[in-house]
């Protein structure tokens, strides 16, 4: 037996939910239930990035060590120049 869960939305939310099940030709039960399966995935997967952040500012704060800004650019710039060559993109 499944369980049922009941929740108050609002008029927008309703809007937004009509239209995905219009778009999917989908029921609304369904639809709801790819959206929570989506985010609970999501959120196992993701839900434990502030503790993460939270230690590398803390590293950050102890030791003072930090990649200065410039060098961060040159970094990305040589990413982005390499990576447009692999896909044929003019900068």
């Amino acid at each position: 037996m499944e369980n049922q869960v009941h929740i108050p939305i609002d008029g927008a939310l309703r809007a937004r939910l009509d239209a995905a099940r219009a778009w999917h030709n989908a029921d609304e039960q369904s639809i709801i239930r790819r959206a929570l399966e989506d985010f609970l995935a999501w959120d196992e997967t993701h839900g434990d990035n502030q503790t993460e952040d939270e230690a590398r500012w803390k590293a950050y704060a102890d030791s003072g060590i930090a990649i200065p800004h410039e060098q961060v650019k040159q970094w990305l710039d040589e990413e982005i120049a390499a990576l447009s060559v692999q896909l044929g993109v003019r900068k």
